[in-house]
């Protein structure tokens, strides 16, 4: 599918996930308002118990340091929504964790943009158990 940057949550989508890939910190950090709200995946997860999410710049920051840094992760951004002052994007995701664990999950992602064009919120919907059962099954091989 050809990047269409026309909209901006698009071109945030797209910048987020190109500088998730590359290990660029600052530039996907740069994408979020200071009081952003992040949910990946929503609800309950293993580093986000409460299923609460990462709410303003140092929780998103966390949630960089222990969820996209240790991870080797490509992203194949499959359909992009725009509307109004926000997207949809439907991606599949490739995981390639810390000791050799992969995964392939389809991900539907909600970014929400604030005036300034920063992501003032971003829900990622994905199954966890789907993928822990297939990172589990990985591993007997």
């Amino acid at each position: 599918m050809t990047p269409d940057t026309s909209h901006p949550a698009v071109n945030a989508h797209l910048t987020s996930i190109r500088a998730a890939e590359t290990g660029d910190k600052s530039a996907w950090l740069d994408q979020f308002a200071e009081d952003a709200w992040l949910q990946d995946p929503v609800g309950p997860s293993p580093y986000d118990p409460a299923g609460e999410g990462f709410r303003g710049r140092a929780a998103i920051e966390w949630f960089w340091d222990n969820v996209i840094a240790p991870a080797e992760t490509t992203f194949d951004s499959r359909l992009r929504i725009p509307s109004g002052p926000g997207s949809c994007a439907c991606w599949m995701v490739a995981s390639n964790q810390v000791g050799g664990q992969s995964v392939n999950i389809d991900v539907m992602v909600i970014y929400h943009l604030n005036e300034q064009g920063k992501i003032h919120t971003l829900r990622a919907y994905w199954d966890l158990q789907a993928a822990v059962s297939a990172m589990t099954a990985n591993h007997g091989e």
